[in-house]
């Protein structure tokens, strides 16, 4: 009986653990559609400008923190995409990339942690 309860509780770990891992999936999922939809926003809208109208970031924005829990994130013109923070994000407006950085909230104990970072050129 112990070793049927011990296997039993081994089975529900590994469930748990199984949940989790496909939420983070599901969550990283969102986040990468979500800075695709953030790159071709800059693209259509840009028109040689390099920057996003006020109204199509805060719309993206918008779409970034109702999808993502406690979801945050910047559209802008970056020498160096890979770096910054959800309070700082290190838009430095310099180099010819732009970038696209979603952070969010992935084991949902109140800090953003997880982050998205895509470097991309507008031709």
């Amino acid at each position: 009986m112990l070793l049927l309860a011990v296997g039993l509780l081994g089975m529900a770990g590994l469930q748990t653990l199984s949940l989790r891992t496909t939420h983070d999936a599901y969550l990283r999922t969102q986040a990468t559609i979500l800075a695709a939809d953030g790159a071709e926003r800059m693209r259509a809208g840009a028109q040689g400008s390099g920057t996003l109208s006020a109204d199509e970031l805060a719309a993206w924005q918008q779409a970034v923190a109702t999808t993502l829990p406690l979801g945050s994130g910047e559209v802008c013109r970056d020498a160096t995409p890979d770096d910054g923070t959800v309070v700082a994000p290190a838009c430095d407006g310099a180099g010819a990339l732009h970038a696209v950085k979603v952070w969010w909230d992935a084991d949902r104990n109140g800090e953003s942690e997880s982050r998205l970072a895509m470097g991309f050129r507008l031709w």
